[in-house]
């Protein structure tokens, strides 16, 4: 089970229509049931790593005595007796963890396990519904290739890398700019300005299809505060009509500072990569953080003429907190520590490798690996 249990990454909707249920409230457990229920939960993993599949099961069982209708516990059994080749146990166990779990960790793995079952069971349709309710409770790449090999098309639709298309056409930036509203949605950041470029930035280096590009800002800041918001945009031209897609958006105020420099906008093979870095600081109380981030954006155009991009890529990310930064003794960490290489092929396959320090075991599954760029 250890190996299928991966962090959550993202919380949504609970599986589907035959796992729809309201969770019930669990009653107090007293200490000593709670080490019971662990000596036995441990004992029934040890007893399955070693392959002695009933013994666990028992074990399992035992621990539904002390907590009923443990989700983990059922789990637990489904998994053992997967592997043991009793797949109608397996399924129904399985099924009733989910029908007692509404934690996303927990759920997304039982769906994937529950997958693994149907496909043993020949239910590829049941299969690849229980793939894909996982990757919408919990994104993770492990179950994301299990669905491709099932139905790649369905896989597609979760990649984190997936391309879509820019806001557009605009016959230029300015019109754009006055689709916005002068109001942002926070209601007291009221003073805007749209369409201002830093004129210290390098003229990017394009190609067909791609005509001309422009990086801008839109910055609202509420007046005789240090509150301020800036999002960071992307125009692109193709032909006589512009594009337009954010790739960042920060805030400002008395606790934190971001600013963000456009490093380089390269075009090669019809493909366009731009890369900004980002750094930010945070201070409240005795405890702060300090961060650098680089981000890619890549940039295609498919048969519909519309130019489509991919969610900023965090390929370098070194972040430290600071405890007690003011104290004697102030202690610092680092949270994250990202180092990715994005390789670009001709046939528009993203293959991305590197460290992944900071992300837990799913986040970085839905990371590296292999993306298709598919530009609409």
């Amino acid at each position: 089970m250890r190996t299928w249990v991966i962090a959550v990454i993202l919380a949504s909707r609970l599986a589907a229509a035959d796992d729809d249920h309201d969770v019930k409230a669990k009653p107090a457990v007293s200490a000593a049931d709670q080490k019971k229920y662990q000596d036995l939960l441990r004992k029934g993993r040890q007893l399955e790593t070693k392959q002695k599949f009933p013994e666990a099961i028992a074990a399992f069982e035992d621990g539904l005595k002390v907590i009923a209708d443990d989700a983990t516990l059922l789990a637990e059994i489904g998994w053992t007796a997967y592997q043991a080749k009793d797949l109608k146990r397996a399924e129904a166990m399985t099924r009733k963890s989910l029908a007692n779990e509404a934690a996303p960790n927990l759920r997304g793995a039982s769906l994937y396990n529950l997958g693994k079952i149907q496909e043993d069971l020949k239910d590829t349709r049941g299969a690849i519904a229980s793939y894909s309710e996982s990757l919408r409770v919990r994104p993770n790449g492990v179950v994301r290739a299990a669905l491709k090999k099932l139905d790649p098309a369905a896989a597609a639709t979760f990649d984190p890398f997936k391309p879509a298309a820019l806001l557009g056409p605009f016959a230029s930036i300015d019109a754009y700019c006055k689709t916005t509203s002068p109001t942002e949605e926070d209601g007291y950041l009221e003073d805007c300005s749209c369409g201002d470029r830093d004129p210290k930035e390098a003229k990017p280096t394009l190609g067909k299809p791609f005509d001309d590009a422009i990086m801008f800002t839109r910055v609202c800041s509420a007046p005789h505060t240090e509150n301020a918001r800036s999002q960071y945009f992307l125009g692109l031209r193709v032909g006589k009509s512009w594009f337009v897609t954010k790739y960042a958006d920060q805030r400002e105020n008395r606790h934190c500072n971001e600013s963000l420099t456009n490093d380089s906008v390269t075009a090669a093979d019809g493909v366009l990569q731009l890369r900004a870095t980002e750094t930010g600081s945070c201070a409240g109380g005795d405890v702060g953080s300090d961060w650098t981030t680089q981000l890619a954006l890549i940039v295609g155009v498919g048969a519909s003429g519309v130019p489509a991009a991919t969610p900023p890529i965090v390929i370098k990310k070194h972040m430290v907190d600071q405890i007690d930064m003011f104290g004697s003794a102030p202690k610092k960490r680092t949270t994250a520590d990202i180092v990715l290489d994005l390789v670009l092929s001709k046939d528009k396959t993203l293959e991305i490798k590197g460290k992944t320090t900071g992300l837990d075991k799913g986040e970085a599954s839905n990371v590296l690996g292999k993306h298709a760029l598919v530009f609409p």
